[in-house]
């Protein structure tokens, strides 16, 4: 034996002796591994997500009522039931078109979408969701264009001839409507009868709910003239929440017989006690038996609404108070949604958290921001810029309850917001128009995706869907753009190729150009960033630390982190138009345009050629010179627009997108361990998976499968509502970027060496409210932004707290924030009066001056000058030359998701501010506009600036100083380069008295005041 030992060698001796030193690495290894699993099963961010308890001082417990809960379809009432909708009845996948929603109430009067189906038909299918807005529950969510509508014979609705004239009804509605946009004059919710089609302009039997967005206001419709229409805002006060809206319209005039109840409240007991306006006239409604039941968008006399209905019930009755209050007990049970009179008395949910916080501290909590502070927060905030005076005084003299919501919903609604929002994705997906390290290759297509995530946040993307289709667009929507028999492509078309797009999430991380030319080198560094960021920014797990060991404190293996990159092997990265079929036909044609451009340069270098190594002659250096202009002509007459109006990107190259596909099944790579993560030692090899830890928390199947398609299989299991880390992620990235930290401060870390939740069950609630209302970004931004603890003032401490707290974790206060680089320079040019907010398209490259570049900047000025004062997202984001401004103060490194930005105190932050040619310029630019708008009269020159620039009136002290400084800014002496050149209407001014007004706003825009959040 010992013989045999000796000729098999050293690594065999040590696998068959029991007590070898590799067989005993083994087993501790295996027996660390199985601690790791048994602690991980219990820490905190890997157990089921499940709603947390509100916190004794607003949770009660259910006491038995009295009152009856009846079903929409209760006896008594079944004779009245004309019409009844159930969406959790539909046996429909997530996300699925509804082309039918079936009548429960036994009349038939099924909904179908309208457009192509009907006469005069308008309306596209909405889509079924899963898990809706309305706490989770299934729903049909409407949008632009929806409808859905019932069309009967005359023979068959003779049954809805009860309901002209002077008849009473009741709509009872399950319902989440979200804020529909301003410059749209009316929506409709949902109605009976005919709204009166083209053909035909008498008065209509209908009566429907109408929404007004430019007033805020809810109505009911009864026919031409016949409207009751309640106060101004009193739509505002019922969107984004769950509703069981009812409507009854009693026998009489619709002022006098029209009643609205919010979750079983009458809105004449409403804060603002809201009445009805309309005519006192009985509604005459000539009969026509066209049109049944509608929703939406059914036909082009109806607009649309936006939002989500899990539920309808319509009577041929106006119910009595006891029926109303039965059928809307069973539904505020059945749906999970608090009486207004119960969310009315309760503390806000967010506030009890951290009350009950502070209070086991012996805490107190700050008294609330003025409104002064509250509307320049949640401008900056929710859009990254300043309010207008206008609309500072304008909140300030609002005095309604309900003032700092409707503020919050315009905020939401304006386009600056998904600016400012995708700004902050666009850290977490690491960013760049550039690859990086020393070529740092350009990336001409990735601002694609830029402008996709700016789309995605203003359009409140769920965010499930944002994930998926980042991660597997291509794989879930396939699609393309070509045309369905006409110049106009379908929207549905549209949508698919925009999770296409997506996908560039993966497109734009850094490269190094050398590695390719080393395939499986270039692969693997792909593979590895990918897998990375894909843990950081989706699950908030570290996951780069299982490429060469397993991860040495949470529990994810080896083997998880390769099976990971054979999920993503099956993909490559590709370039595809963005264009439909005929934009291509018609690159196709003028092609001959670039050949031409060809054909000239080649001509001029020829010619260069044959004419150089000696002195030219006047002739030949004329010719030369024709040659140029030739060449000239022919990149001028370049097309810059296909025949569709699509513009060509460059020199006439078809727009293209860099997106993610398939790989070819037969080109897909094996994927193996990798030895200490190098290359070139090869272990086992490794089929598509999920975390095998993970997988067992949610019970799904690890083994994904091997065949293309595992990307999207990845993609619906992240986004599950069950998962215990997608939706805590998120809204503690959301909580972060309001708060300047989230309750979880190592935000791309979940993990045992992140750092533990603050408030451990308001994240959770939190989380669980994001799924219940659907993963709406903008409803979490409503529901923290309405709590008292957003609404605290920063300027509030102590010695008790600062000693027991010293880093406001437990949010005693609000923290003050100072402003990123992009929002500083949006501030500074919003203030100036200079900023350009024309959206999207190619980044941008503001003139540097000499001392700001480098070798490696590779600058190319914007020709436009509007181009200079984009806002900083359509800055160019290059990896290896950042843009001053932005590399001062603190610009993330987006070589790796970025968890949350530095903020660091350095003195070129204070001298770039005093001293850079751009905030010299902005500050002339300021003093031009000061001098427009106020006259050449100091004090109101000072007022506004303070107006502008702070969001508040200059008290007597700084009056004071400030007409000082003016002074003493004027009897400085003054050289003439420091006004060449100056704006026009700063040259008709003194030269002295324009140097001290641009100084003084200069210093205003060095202000501690300007360049923070309090």
């Amino acid at each position: 034996m010992l013989v045999l030992l000796s000729l098999i060698g050293s690594s065999a001796k040590e696998i068959l002796c029991e007590d070898s030193p590799q067989k005993k690495s083994q087993k501790q290894n295996k027996s660390s591994w199985e601690k790791r699993l048994k602690k991980a099963d219990s820490f905190w961010s890997f157990k089921p997500l499940k709603r947390p308890s509100l916190p004794d001082e607003i949770s009660s417990t259910p006491t038995a009522s009295s009152k009856p809960t009846w079903a929409p379809n209760h006896a008594p009432l079944q004779e009245y039931l004309e019409a009844w909708y159930v969406s959790s009845t539909l046996s429909l996948r997530d996300r699925e078109l509804v082309l039918s929603w079936n009548d429960q109430s036994g009349k038939n009067r099924n909904l179908i979408p309208t457009r192509s189906r009907l006469n005069e038909g308008f309306g596209h299918p909405p889509r079924f969701i899963e898990r809706g807005k309305i706490q989770g529950h299934p729903a049909i969510r409407f949008g632009p264009l929806m409808g859905l509508g019932v069309k009967t014979p005359t023979d068959s609705h003779a049954d809805l001839y009860k309901l002209k004239g002077n008849s009473g009804y009741t709509f009872i509605m399950v319902v989440y409507l979200d804020t529909l946009p301003q410059r749209q004059n009316v929506g409709t919710l949902f109605g009976f009868g005919d709204p009166a089609p083209g053909a035909n302009f008498g008065k209509p039997t209908s009566g429907f709910i109408e929404l007004h967005p430019a007033s805020s206001r809810l109505s009911h419709s009864g026919g031409f003239g016949h409207n009751a229409a309640l106060s101004h805002f009193s739509l505002r006060r019922i969107t984004h929440r769950p509703l069981v809206l009812t409507l009854i319209k009693k026998p009489g005039a619709m002022t006098s017989s029209t009643e609205f109840f919010v979750n079983g409240q009458a809105q004449t007991q409403n804060p603002l006690k809201s009445t009805l306006s309309g005519s006192q006239a009985i509604p005459d409604m000539r009969l026509r038996s066209d049109w049944s039941i509608f929703l939406g968008s059914a036909l082009k006399e109806l607009a649309h609404f936006r939002g989500d209905v899990s539920e309808v019930a319509f009577y041929s009755t106006a119910l009595t108070q006891a029926q109303r209050e039965a059928v809307e007990a069973g539904l505020l049970k059945k749906y999970k949604i608090e009486s207004s009179k119960k969310e009315a008395q309760r503390t806000h949910p967010i506030d009890a958290f951290v009350l009950k916080k502070l209070k086991q501290a012996r805490l107190s909590s700050a008294p609330p921001a003025s409104k002064q502070v509250l509307i320049r927060r949640a401008y900056f905030d929710l859009l990254g810029l300043p309010p207008s005076p206008e609309k500072v005084k304008a909140f300030v003299q609002d005095k309604t309850p309900y003032a700092w919501e409707r503020l919050i919903d315009e905020l939401l609604d304006s386009p600056r917001y998904g600016e400012r929002w995708g700004r902050h994705w666009l850290d977490v997906a690491r960013y760049a128009d550039t690859g990086g390290y020393e070529t740092d290759i350009y990336y001409r297509n990735a601002w694609r995706f830029r402008d996709y995530v700016v789309k995605s946040f203003n359009d409140d993307k769920p965010f499930d869907l944002f994930v998926q289709e980042q991660i597997a667009g291509d794989e879930l929507w396939p699609d393309n753009l070509d045309l369905a028999g006409s110049y106009v492509i379908d929207p549905e078309k549209i949508k698919n190729f925009e999770a296409l797009t997506a996908t560039g999430f993966y497109a734009l991380g850094p490269q190094i150009h050398e590695s390719n030319m080393d395939a499986k080198k270039l692969r693997l560094e792909r593979l590895t960033d990918w897998v990375d960021t894909t843990g950081s920014a989706f699950l908030g797990l570290t996951l780069a630390c299982a490429r060469c060991h397993d991860h040495k404190t949470d529990p994810i293996s080896q083997r998880d982190y390769y099976s990971l990159q054979a999920v993503f092997a099956q993909s490559r990265e590709a370039e595809i138009p963005i264009q439909h079929g005929m934009g291509i036909a018609d690159y196709k044609q003028h092609y001959p345009a670039v050949i031409r451009v060809d054909e000239a340069r080649k001509a001029y270098r020829l010619y260069e050629r044959k004419t150089g190594g000696r002195q030219r002659t006047p002739q030949e250096t004329q010719q030369l010179q024709q040659l140029k202009l030739s060449l000239a002509d022919a990149l001028l007459s370049l097309p810059i627009r296909d025949a569709q109006g699509v513009a060509y990107d460059g020199l006439m190259e078809p727009p293209k997108v860099s997106v993610l596909q398939p790989e070819i099944e037969a080109l897909v790579p094996p994927i193996f361990i990798l030895e200490r993560g190098e290359l070139h030692r090869e272990g086992e090899k490794v089929n598509p998976a999920l975390p095998q830890f993970l997988a067992a928390k949610t019970e799904a199947n690890k083994a994904l499968p091997s065949a293309i398609k595992s990307r999207g299989e990845l993609a619906r299991w992240i986004t599950r509502s069950d998962h215990p880390l997608t939706s805590r992620v998120m809204v503690n990235r959301i909580w972060q970027w309001h708060f300047g930290q989230g309750l979880v401060p190592t935000a791309n870390d979940f993990g045992a060496m992140g750092i533990p939740p603050s408030h451990p069950l308001l994240l959770d609630w939190l989380a669980h409210e994001f799924i219940a209302h659907g993963w709406s970004i903008k409803t979490m931004h409503r529901l923290i932004m309405t709590s008292k603890t957003y609404q605290q003032s920063s300027n509030f401490s102590s010695e008790t707290h600062q000693n027991k707290d010293p880093d406001n974790r437990l949010l005693w206060r609000t923290n003050r924030r100072r402003l990123e680089g992009e929002a500083l320079w949006d501030a500074i040019h919003s203030v100036a009066g200079t900023l350009n907010l024309r959206m999207g398209g190619r980044p941008v490259m503001p003139p540097l001056i000499a001392e700001e570049l480098t070798d490696k900047a590779n600058w190319v000025p914007s020709q436009d000058p509007g181009d200079h004062t984009r806002r900083g997202i359509y800055i160019i984001v290059r990896r290896n030359f950042r843009f001053p401004l932005f590399e001062i103060f603190d610009a993330p490194v987006n070589a790796v998701s970025c968890a949350g930005r530095e903020v660091s105190t350095v003195a070129p932050q204070a001298l770039w501010l005093l001293n850079n040619h751009t905030s010299f310029q902005q500050s002339q630019n300021f003093a031009t506009r000061l001098l427009r708008e106020a006259g050449n009269d100091s004090e109101k020159q000072i007022q506004r600036a303070f107006n502008l620039a702070l969001q508040r009136d200059p008290n007597p002290q700084e009056l004071k100083e400030s007409l000082d400084l003016l002074v003493k800014l004027k009897n400085q002496p003054i050289a003439e380069e420091d006004f060449d050149p100056l704006p026009d209407p700063l040259k008709k001014l003194p030269k002295k008295q324009a140097k001290a007004l641009i100084g003084f706003c200069l210093m205003l825009l060095n202000l501690n005041e300007f360049i923070y959040i309090d």
